[in-house]
């Protein structure tokens, strides 16, 4: 049996590295299991031991397509990166798979004796749960370097290219600031055609504020990862591209963002464990949902100083989504019935501007 390797001898590499999408080369056939209920079948996959994609039953993109979160993206969900060395993924293997429960396995350190084990549970009805465990079996005791978790992707729903002002990445840190990151921020842009600029690279949460949640959205849907039993230590996100995925407007690739949880790192005696929980919402973003959850998710709305406005056009636009079954169609209606109710006040307006120009 290997001896576990020191504590300096773990294997960690730059942020950048680290968290580059598709930097992982997969090995091996994949396995697959999956768990589902009335609003969620969720796909989960050996190659990152996570979820490849989430389909949310009863909604529908374009006539005929379902709604796929996570869909084309190069992570799955709750991927692992900052423990193997560069280009190399923890090789995950499918303990169990039932109606209930899927649970993954892998070694968490290459030469070591250090497993790592996660158990994905379906909760309500567009949540998941996870607990993940990594236990020291080796004679020595180790320090776990920093790691982070993949959130999944903010991706186009109809692929096209005037959704991406709603694409972003977002997290909630312990002192209540909510901070949001859309998709142009990441593209090339100029003024007036003149000053041309490249999009970001990345960006990242503050390194001293502590993060309670990540998300990562389109315009009606999100995924927000929030750690359950102790903050994260950050967030960050980069710009990716779907794979075998193009724009249906002719426009090229699919441009996505990324967004991952940042988890600091940890001391593992002989025989020790460290467990950590998770929970993920995968949904809708229908405001009453999200504000029933504990950590102030419903912040991913963004309504700011308008919700007194926003949330109830956003309670009606969602009762008609669930009548007609597309939110295209609910928009629509929407402001045919705001036209509607505005007809008679702008009419009386219109009637007083006349008047007052016969008398000018």
């Amino acid at each position: 049996v290997a001896s576990p390797a020191p504590a300096s001898t773990i294997s960690s590499i730059a942020p950048k590295e680290t968290l580059s999408a598709g930097s992982i080369h997969r090995a091996g056939p994949e396995q697959t299991a999956v768990l589902e209920n009335s609003t969620l079948r969720v796909t989960f996959t050996t190659w990152g031991g996570g979820i490849r994609e989430i389909e949310l039953v009863g909604h529908t993109g374009d006539p005929g397509e379902k709604i796929r979160l996570n869909r084309g993206s190069p992570d799955a969900i709750f991927e692992l990166r900052g423990w193997s060395a560069p280009g190399e993924g923890l090789v995950w293997s499918l303990e169990k798979a039932d109606p209930q429960e899927v649970i993954f396995t892998a070694p968490a350190q290459t030469g070591g004796e250090v497993t790592i084990r996660r158990i994905f549970r379906l909760r309500g009805e567009y949540g998941l749960t996870v607990e993940q465990e990594v236990e020291n079996r080796g004679g020595v005791p180790l320090a776990l370097p920093a790691y982070a978790l993949s959130a999944g992707v903010g991706a186009p729903v109809y692929l096209r290219k005037d959704e991406e002002s709603y694409i972003g990445a977002s997290w909630f840190t312990t002192d209540a600031t909510y901070t949001s990151h859309k998709l142009p921020e990441f593209l090339p842009s100029n003024f007036l055609f003149l000053f041309p600029r490249p999009g970001k690279d990345q960006v990242s949460s503050r390194e001293d504020r502590q993060v309670k949640w990540v998300s990562a959205k389109s315009q009606f849907f999100a995924l927000v990862l929030t750690a359950l039993d102790a903050p994260a230590a950050g967030a960050e996100a980069h710009k990716i591209d779907l794979e075998g995925e193009a724009m249906r407007d002719g426009s090229g690739k699919v441009p996505a963002i990324e967004t991952w949880m940042k988890l600091p790192g940890f001391d593992l005696g002989v025989g020790a464990k460290n467990a950590r929980k998770f929970g993920l919402y995968a949904g809708p973003k229908e405001d009453w949902r999200l504000r029933g959850l504990a950590h102030e998710e419903d912040q991913v709305m963004e309504f700011g100083w308008m919700g007194i406005v926003s949330r109830p056009l956003l309670v009606v636009m969602n009762t008609i989504e669930k009548w007609v079954g597309s939110y295209g169609w609910s928009i629509v209606i929407l402001t045919i019935l705001l036209k509607a109710i505005l007809w008679v006040p702008q009419a009386k307006a219109n009637q007083s501007m006349k008047k007052m120009q016969i008398l000018a």
